[in-house]
């Protein structure tokens, strides 16, 4: 009697295990996300970023002081880092702010101060300027003064006031103070001239190296 075994049939048996085997390996291979490496973590520049911290610390100074700028009372050199306080902003022959000129300060005193604070590699020098006509005698106005180089010093040093007030202790020693009389005349041509008569304060920024930016 002839035998009914197929021997085929071990062989298509394990033809359909493998193809099960690859089927669930391809539903799993399908089904698990691809493994995507993590972004790369952005570099951060600290030069970079502290450089743009005072690009906009000159930004605020400029839009603080517009209002004044329109009026005349101040002006504001972005390039070269300086704002100065014009003749007008001092009664004649005093160390006194005048009202308009003190709001000017405090416009631009706490945004002064608070980077005063987080920057300490920045020193604002604070300078006083006359003309050469001399102090007819001592004179007591917003401080005592007997010629043009204590008259510039008090004037510069009454900014100062205003400024320093939001500092603390530590950083008063970044915020010094020059009377230069009629030594440095803007227009030589017209000493009397009212741009002789000024206060400026120039923002200085200090390097690592020591030396200035």
């Amino acid at each position: 009697m002839a035998s009914s075994h197929n021997p085929w049939a071990p062989i298509a048996d394990l033809m359909s295990g493998f193809v099960v085997i690859v089927l669930v390996l391809f539903a799993a291979a399908v089904s698990i996300p691809k493994f995507k490496p993590p972004p790369p973590i952005p570099v951060v520049d600290p030069l970079r970023v502290q450089e743009e911290r005072r690009e906009q610390f000159l930004n605020t100074l400029g839009e603080n002081l517009a209002e004044y700028q329109e009026l005349g009372m101040v002006s504001f050199d972005r390039k070269d880092r300086v704002l100065e306080f014009e003749d007008v902003s001092f009664g004649v022959g005093s160390a006194c702010l005048t009202e308009d000129a003190e709001a000017a300060v405090q416009s631009v005193s706490h945004v002064i101060s608070k980077q005063l604070e987080n920057d300490q590699q920045l020193t604002i020098h604070i300078e006083g300027h006359t003309d050469p006509r001399p102090v007819p005698k001592l004179t007591n106005a917003c401080g005592w003064f007997a010629d043009n180089t204590q008259l510039s010093t008090l004037r510069a040093a009454n900014v100062r006031q205003h400024i320093s007030a939001k500092v603390s202790r530590e950083t008063l020693a970044r915020l010094p103070v020059t009377g230069w009389g009629s030594d440095r005349l803007r227009n030589k041509q017209v000493p009397n001239a009212p741009e002789n008569r000024r206060v400026e304060l120039h923002f200085v920024w200090t390097s690592t190296s020591g030396t200035a930016d």
